[in-house]
């Protein structure tokens, strides 16, 4: 999908069109709370835990600014990315993620 992404922002750069791509990170969303909990039902009870326990536990280890991304920081980027601020940047991947993928 990226190098698609890469390829459209090539082809449609002299239409003046840009093209980028956003890549989440670990989203808090319903759907997520709905997954980890079907899998906690299926823990023994002493290792039961609350979404927000294991979600901050979860987020404070892998994820390098220590916290959820939220549906809002995915919109805000791609705001950004559609604002006249963004008018030079085509071709891009732009990831979302606290941090989390980072290559260091």
């Amino acid at each position: 999908n990226i190098n698609f992404a890469q390829c459209l922002a090539k082809d449609l750069a002299c239409h003046n069109i840009r093209v980028n791509t956003i890549c989440p990170g670990m989203i808090q969303t319903p759907l997520n709370r709905g997954v980890w909990q079907a899998w906690n039902d299926q823990q023994p009870p002493d290792l039961q835990r609350s979404y927000e326990d294991w979600g901050a536990e979860k987020v404070s280890k892998v994820v390098p600014l220590g916290r959820w991304q939220k549906p809002e920081d995915i919109a805000d980027m791609a705001l950004f990315l559609s604002s006249v601020r963004a008018n030079n940047v085509t071709g891009q991947t732009i990831n979302v993620d606290g941090g989390f993928v980072m290559h260091w």
